[in-house]
């Protein structure tokens, strides 16, 4: 069984920041990651989902000249990600980061697991400026 936890740390000029752990069986990954990074891994999770040929993130630690081939990864220092179907409901997360580590999920997992990321990414918004209002719901001022 795989488990993806997701906290929000902290929010500051550069962004929020996330800790993303990946925990299956006996191996553990945990790292602290960029709203961005965050938001790619979770975008490429969600078009894999929907069928969509997409790129993985590039895993920059084998590039060459990383600073160069992918200048944006290498300066954040993010890891790569790539998600592939293994079969009809099974796929494959490898975690790019310095070494790999792969974790099995079936598409129920995946898919609650992005709905869940997802709404991490909005929780720093929520905190600055509290939850927003439906547009419909909003009272006018001529109500009685």
């Amino acid at each position: 069984m795989t488990d993806i936890t997701c906290e929000f740390v902290e929010r500051d000029y550069r962004g929020s920041a996330f800790r993303l752990q990946v925990s299956a069986g006996s191996m553990q990954w945990s790292r602290n990651l960029w709203d961005i990074d965050l938001e790619n891994l979770v975008d490429l999770a969600d078009a894999r989902l929907r069928g969509e040929d997409v790129p993985n993130i590039p895993d920059w630690h084998n590039d060459k000249y990383p600073e160069q081939e992918h200048p944006e990864l290498y300066e954040r220092r993010a890891p790569g990600f790539s998600i592939e179907a293994v079969a009809e409901n099974q796929w494959i997360v490898t975690i790019h980061d310095e070494s790999s580590m792969s974790v099995q999920m079936d598409t129920e997992d995946l898919s609650s697991t992005v709905e869940r990321l997802r709404a991490k990414l909005d929780e720093p918004w929520e905190r600055a400026f509290g939850p927003q209002p439906n547009v419909w719901e909003t009272p006018t001022a001529y109500s009685r």
